[in-house]
């Protein structure tokens, strides 16, 4: 009997962590994100800016944690020109469509896109040249 509860007691902590582990932020980003987002092996025939481009600009407008969540909430839930932080990236690739995610979701993605560290692909600091007219910070 208690090898029995024991054993049921494992399953249960089996089966809490991979829930948590499906529903982290680095999961619901690769699940949701990254196949537009991704990193340098997408090239220049990606369809979306880069995460870590993403992240600074972002960054750029919400240095603290909690208003950087928000925006990028705010902006997952309903995408509008107005509002955007990278025009460039609307004229190369166009509006980015309303992702079909909780706000909870939302959220995890966007502390780990804040949290993260994200590597710079190598064509960037020619794209960021070309953009901006300077290189990049």
């Amino acid at each position: 009997m208690i090898a029995k509860m024991i054993f049921s007691a494992s399953l249960l902590v089996i089966g809490l962590s991979n829930s948590v582990h499906a529903d982290s932020g680095i999961t619901l980003y690769e699940e949701h994100c990254a196949s537009c987002h991704g990193g340098e092996e997408m090239g220049p025939d990606r369809v979306a800016p880069p995460v870590f481009a993403v992240k600074g600009h972002y960054l750029n407008h919400y240095e603290d944690k909690e208003s950087f969540v928000k925006a990028i909430v705010a902006w997952v839930k309903k995408p509008e020109i107005n509002r955007a932080h990278m025009p460039g990236a609307i004229r190369r690739f166009d509006l980015m469509p309303a992702i079909d995610i909780s706000q909870e979701q939302s959220a995890k993605i966007a502390e780990f896109i804040y949290d993260g560290q994200f590597q710079r692909p190598g064509w960037y600091a020619e794209h960021y040249r070309q953009e901006h007219g300077e290189d990049p910070k």
